[in-house]
């Protein structure tokens, strides 16, 4: 299947990996296609352009501004995720998610998660939290309103106490401490 087109890699390789996760796209309350990312900075648009033709893309960089291939509907119409389609191996579609995701931030009041693929290939990347990684297929609508649960519910290692029930040796709370400034360690001493 080289050569596809786009439109092509789409209908035969995205939608059934999307359908596979869960997700109809038929349905336009759950699946959305050619979102626009709306109010778009065109300031920062015109940047990431720039910068895309710096690195040598390889694309066509006139692409319509703000425009997401997918989006991704959780049970309250907010857009959970984003996913950017390429038809090649060069991959600008990391920095449009990135961008795509930031720009919905400001809209819903949450970041969506981004998905990059070219229907080979799945990336999925939680932007600003950490890098980009190869996944086996998208998540499921159940999995992606986990995730998000999590970036939004977790405690930061620094505001965690050590139980000394759980942690009753030295060396346990200091190895736990060395990682957390507010319980404090001692560096110089060795861990036994």
């Amino acid at each position: 299947m080289t050569g596809l087109t786009e439109e092509l890699i789409r209908k035969e390789l995205i939608d059934p990996a999307l359908k596979r996760a869960g997700w109809d796209v038929e349905n336009p309350d759950q699946v959305g296609i050619e979102i626009p990312a709306d109010e778009i900075d065109e300031v920062a648009w015109h940047k990431l352009q720039k910068k895309l033709k710096e690195k040598g893309a390889g694309w066509n960089i006139e692409t319509p501004a703000g425009i997401c291939d997918y989006g991704l509907y959780s049970e309250n119409g907010q857009i959970v995720a984003v996913v950017e389609a390429k038809k090649t191996s060069v991959n600008p579609a990391l920095a449009q998610a990135e961008f795509y995701v930031k720009e919905l931030e400001k809209l819903q009041g949450f970041r969506p998660f981004g998905f990059m693929t070219n229907g080979y290939e799945i990336q999925f990347w939680d932007v600003g939290e950490a890098i980009n990684r190869l996944v086996h297929g998208f998540f499921t609508p159940q999995n992606l309103e986990n995730v998000r649960y999590i970036r939004e519910h977790r405690t930061p290692l620094t505001e965690i106490t050590i139980n000394p029930s759980i942690t009753d040796r030295l060396y346990q709370q200091e190895a736990i401490g060395r990682g957390n400034p507010r319980v404090g360690s001692n560096p110089a001493r060795p861990i036994l």
